[in-house]
């Protein structure tokens, strides 16, 4: 009876030692997936002619790709944790406002601002998106934002509507 007892035991710490080995095995196989997906994730945004960034739900910016830095010349950390710094100041109180009420709301934000080009100093116009990525309860994980240049498009409507009030 001793013996079967001690067989008993080793065969109950062998079943605990696989069950654990299993939910290891389970768990580097999750956070290989989710390396996979990041991966997958930067690679599309570096891939993109727009500029991409995410944020934290409080909105401090934490990540940018490679077009931000050759856009603005800016590194993450001079930039502030914020895209806002470098809009035309015209504009920048509206934007900055517009976005913590999307912030607060949740809704996806959207706005035309104008983004300071590095290269020359310019403002170009740009059509600001950030959309909340959100848990299965649906509380806000991160923000996913892009800047779209839109310059030619808002000077193809000047010139439209500039030719349309000559003809009044």
């Amino acid at each position: 009876f001793a013996q079967l007892f001690r067989e008993k035991q080793r065969n109950e710490q062998q079943a605990a030692r696989l069950l654990e080995a299993e939910r290891n095995e389970n768990e580097f196989r999750l956070i290989d997936l989710r390396l996979a997906n990041e991966r997958r994730y930067r690679t599309l945004a570096e891939a993109i002619p727009h500029i991409v960034w995410t944020a934290r739900p409080d909105g401090a910016v934490d990540y940018f790709n490679q077009r931000w830095f050759e856009y603005t010349r800016m590194s993450v950390g001079h930039a502030g944790a914020s895209w806002l710094g470098i809009l035309h100041p015209d504009g920048a109180a509206r934007c900055q406002t517009d976005w913590e009420r999307a912030m607060r709301s949740g809704e996806m934000f959207e706005a035309e601002c104008r983004l300071r080009r590095a290269s020359d100093g310019l403002f170009r116009w740009h059509l600001c998106r950030a959309v909340a990525e959100r848990s299965p309860t649906g509380h806000i994980l991160s923000w996913v934002g892009t800047f779209t240049d839109i310059e030619d498009q808002k000077r193809v409507q000047a010139i439209q509507a500039e030719f349309k009030s000559t003809l009044d």
